[in-house]
């Protein structure tokens, strides 16, 4: 691994790490100024609008990385703000039929939050392509302060059930206000038109067709017990088993999502070269690299999750240590899976990572529905978190078998 490439890694890290960190210092004492029923009033927000994001712009903000600093990639920015406008919108208002007319209030929560990420997500990926990791390590940490002043703010002088909710939003719009100021946003409107985002439209048609249902597959798995407790449990039940959903993915939040984004433009510069071999032993070294960082914590998580959470949260949250437990050991895998992922949109095999992510949804979830009706909820993720990784641990052993009947990798891309 080159000095830049771990260099763009560090910039990003501590970004980020300073970012979580803030949050993580603030858990216990949001913990003990909101109740379980708040948090699984978050979670319903969090988890619906992150789904909308996750479809808003068809995926296409994931082909700005690989078109670089050319006029198309101006097109690409603008076409993916036209399509966040209008999804998430959209997608608001039928969210309506799902929390129903009287809890509008979260409709229109989840329709900002959504818009407001999809925004965010937008110029994370132009800021990839531009290697300005930086700007989106100080939007980061922005974020990450608003929301936790906000949320303490609004606890101890305006007592709301929303009171996360709207600490959360507010922390992302100053982020995004923030982005916009940084980036020239009169250049996208300049340099692109009519034509070149048709043009754009088709050559990154796969991304749509293949990525965004691949993205929204992968995002609805990881997210479905959230949608099931939420529809068949109190809230509160919800706000346990959000908790616990984010503490385990701090590691995954500080250099999982990092690693993710360095690595896929230094693949897609040594794949346009035709350095394979490079791609190859990068590869291999980030997988070494993850497994090593992510092995003692999953350890010491399943052993004594009960009691860190008892410990840190304190007695109420003691469900919550018993979920963790088990959700570790997906959330572990996802975490060496990062480079892993990029690898088939930089072989072009989205439409093989839709796939596996539909064969991964239906085994896991199936099961999740199955064990929770015949045994416990506590019995179903742990069976959804297991039968999970171990796909996961089988994609990246399929990935290594990949390059080794390569040896002389020759592809047409």
């Amino acid at each position: 691994m080159n000095r830049v490439f771990l260099k763009n890694i560090f910039t990003l890290v501590s970004g980020t790490a300073i970012a979580q960190l803030i949050a993580i210092l603030a858990i216990p004492i949001l913990t003990r100024l909101y109740s379980p029923e708040d948090f699984g009033l978050l979670a319903t927000v969090v988890t619906i609008s992150a789904f909308v994001a996750t479809f808003s712009t068809l995926s296409y903000e994931s082909a700005i990385v690989l078109e670089g600093d050319r006029p198309d990639a101006m097109s690409l920015v603008k076409l993916c703000f036209m399509l966040a406008f209008v999804i998430s919108i959209a997608a608001g208002l039928l969210s309506l039929v799902y929390f129903g007319i009287e809890n509008w209030p979260l409709s229109l929560f989840s329709m900002f939050t959504a818009l407001l990420l999809s925004f965010s997500n937008i110029w994370w990926a132009y800021a990839n392509m531009l290697v300005m990791y930086k700007v989106i390590s100080k939007s980061q940490i922005i974020k990450s302060l608003i929301v936790v002043l906000s949320q303490l703010l609004i606890a101890n002088f305006y007592i709301s059930e929303y009171g996360l909710i709207i600490g959360n939003i507010t922390g992302i719009l100053i982020s995004v206000i923030v982005l916009f100021a940084t980036f020239d946003i009169a250049r996208v409107f300049k340099e692109s038109n009519y034509d070149s985002i048709k043009r754009v439209i088709k050559k990154y048609k796969a991304f749509p067709f293949y990525t965004a249902p691949q993205n929204l597959t992968g995002y609805f798995l990881d997210n479905f017990p959230i949608f099931i407790i939420g529809f068949l449990y109190s809230p509160a039940t919800l706000g346990f088993y959000f908790l616990s959903k984010k503490m385990v993915q701090i590691p995954g939040g500080i250099l999982g999502a990092a690693v993710k984004r360095v690595f896929y433009r230094e693949a897609a510069i040594l794949t346009d070269n035709g350095k394979f071999l490079e791609l190859k032993a990068l590869y291999k070294k980030m997988v070494l690299y993850l497994s090593s960082i992510i092995f003692v914590p999953i350890l010491l998580m399943f052993m004594y999750s009960l009691d860190i959470f008892v410990y840190i949260f304190g007695s109420e949250w003691s469900e919550s240590g018993n979920y963790a437990k088990w959700m570790v050991l997906s959330f572990g895998a996802l975490f060496v899976m990062a480079p892993t992922r990029v690898l088939f949109l930089i072989f072009k095999k989205q439409k093989q990572l839709l796939g596996l992510d539909l064969g991964i949804g239906i085994l896991s979830s199936s099961s999740f529905v199955i064990v929770n009706y015949y045994f416990s909820l506590l019995d179903a993720v742990a069976v959804f978190s297991t039968i999970t990784a171990i796909c996961y641990i089988l994609i990246i052993v399929g990935w290594f078998v990949f390059f080794k009947k390569n040896k002389f990798l020759k592809l047409t891309l």
